[in-house]
């Protein structure tokens, strides 16, 4: 065995995207030649801005001569379009006699997904050192037919067309080539399938306590120390997660209990939902939070508003299961595709009924659009007629 030698590697990622990576990831493959003594083999940023710069410092040690690969992954959203994307790259490091490293810039990859009837069509836009032959190329592990030659500064395009699936959420593309210097290398791009992704579901509960057993507020606006009654968000919950348990459109994200205004914001920030669900009390114009010492602080639509609209795209759906909440859904209509917002008393039964029926019925749906909102917004309102109260209760706000 040779005497081994030191590298410092840094590894450098840059958003140039005007999209949120949600998380960066960076793993060594060690092959027998090489051994990593310092460094992490394995470390992660939570969240990369656009243009953001991140950097993993590694040392290397080799008991010979050659290369250790790399293999980034980044997954993050695109929320102008809505594709979740995941990006897999190899990225060697060689040992020279000389002591210098030598590293391969890699092939960049920006991918994009249509939707034309029954067909999904993908264009690939490829980038990289002049000099790279991509000889390779898989949707899916199927080999489609593509070869070329990079040239400096001019990128290449692959476009594909395939079959919407019934179940899949999202296609891998692979690109398999030779950089300039003749290493082999893959860049492997994983796309959500608009529509088809598991959309995150955020429930928040805000309950101060008390004896009623409606969903109203009887109180002015403003700080509030008479609470109002005691609700089965609870149970509320349980009935949603129950539904969406076997979905394949919907992921129940950590729920928000107890929410203030501040862990609202906290939760909406870390979870990033598409689907937003309040259970709780309100009043015209008006949603029923906790205070800091849990007493009940009504909080104005305007202020809701305010904390959905960090999310910087339109949610697919807001359900606001709460007296009096119609004005606070048409407030927050602009921040989503459909509003489902009660007018006048709500009855804690009714509300219970009319969560079990309407999940229930969106989760069996292949897709979260409005019209699986609207199928499922009419069982719901069934189920609250069902139950002795009236279905004008709930609106569709569309």
């Amino acid at each position: 065995m040779g005497a081994r030698r030191a590298v410092e590697v840094v590894a450098r990622f840059t958003n140039v995207s005007r999209d949120i990576l949600d998380s960066v990831r960076l793993l060594l493959r060690i092959p027998v030649r090489a051994i990593c003594l310092r460094g992490e083999l394995r470390r992660e940023i939570p969240r990369l801005m656009p243009g953001a710069v991140a950097e993993i410092p590694l040392v290397l040690e080799f008991d010979s001569p050659g290369f250790v690969e790399f293999t980034a992954q980044v997954a993050g959203r695109n929320f102008e379009k809505d594709l979740r994307f995941q990006c897999v790259a190899t990225i060697a490091v060689a040992k020279e006699d000389i002591g210098a490293a030598a590293t391969d810039s890699g092939l960049e990859c920006a991918v994009s997904l249509k939707r034309q009837d029954s067909l999904y069509e993908v264009h690939a836009k490829l980038s990289g050192p002049g000099g790279s032959l991509v000889d390779e190329v898989k949707v899916d592990g199927t080999p489609q037919p593509f070869g070329a030659t990079l040239s400096a500064g001019v990128p290449i395009q692959f476009s594909h067309r395939f079959p919407i699936p019934v179940r899949d959420e999202s296609r891998e593309l692979h690109f398999g080539y030779r950089n300039p210097q003749g290493i082999r290398r893959q860049l492997a791009v994983r796309v959500g399938l608009p529509g088809k992704e598991a959309r995150a579901m955020l429930f928040v509960a805000a309950n101060p306590g008390g004896e009623s057993e409606a969903r109203d507020f009887n109180g002015l606006p403003g700080r509030v120390t008479d609470p109002p009654g005691w609700l089965q968000t609870e149970r509320e919950f349980r009935y949603l997660d129950e539904s969406t348990q076997s979905s394949a459109c919907i992921h129940l994200s950590r729920p928000c209990l107890a929410a203030s205004y501040q862990s609202l914001l906290q939760h909406l920030l870390r979870e990033r939902p598409r689907l937003l669900h309040f259970a709780g009390h309100g009043t015209e114009r008006h949603l029923v939070l906790h205070a800091d010492d849990h007493s009940a602080l009504p909080v104005s639509a305007a202020a809701i508003h305010q904390a959905v609209q960090v999310l910087s795209r339109p949610l697919d759906l807001i359900v606001l299961n709460a007296c009096h909440a119609f004005e606070t859904g048409l407030a927050l209509r602009p921040l989503a595709s459909r509003v489902i917002a009660t007018r006048g008393k709500l009855p804690d039964a009714a509300a219970v009924a009319f969560v079990r029926a309407f999940y229930t019925a969106l989760a069996a749906d292949l897709m979260v659009d409005p019209d699986a909102i609207a199928r499922a917004f009419q069982v719901g309102r069934g189920a609250v007629e069902a139950a002795g109260h009236g279905p004008a209760t709930y609106e569709l706000i569309a």
